[in-house]
């Protein structure tokens, strides 16, 4: 293989890389609340969503995004981040729309003690 070629891919997948981690955090800077999964959760959140947000963008304005970096391109992977994180807080319950629960957790790192209620009789 040609090493320009080399060099051209290489580049071409970090590019990728950085622009997925990119769209991935700002997407969960954006949606509140506490989600799971460290950097590479964040890169491939990142990745599939700009997928998503460049199908659902190439079928409802019938046009193909040319270059998807590009601040459209980045708003588009930003927006189908943002609906993967909201399907994921559908299906594994982290979403409440009940109005008594409010869907804040404590941190993890705080000691939640349970009291105990002593009845006298």
């Amino acid at each position: 293989m040609d090493p320009i070629m080399v060099h051209y891919y290489v580049h071409e997948g970090l590019t990728w890389v950085g622009f997925g981690m990119v769209s991935g955090l700002l997407a969960k800077a954006i949606m509140p609340g506490r989600d799971p999964g460290g950097a590479m959760v964040t890169l491939v959140l990142g990745l599939v969503g700009a997928l998503i947000g460049g199908a659902i963008y190439a079928w409802s304005a019938g046009e193909y995004i040319r270059n998807l970096i590009s601040p459209i391109g980045f708003a588009v992977a930003v927006g189908g981040s943002m609906i993967l994180l909201l399907a994921n807080r559908l299906f594994t319950g982290r979403l409440h729309l009940d109005e008594d629960r409010t869907g804040v957790r404590a941190p993890y790192y705080r000691n939640r003690r349970r009291t105990r209620v002593i009845e006298e009789d």
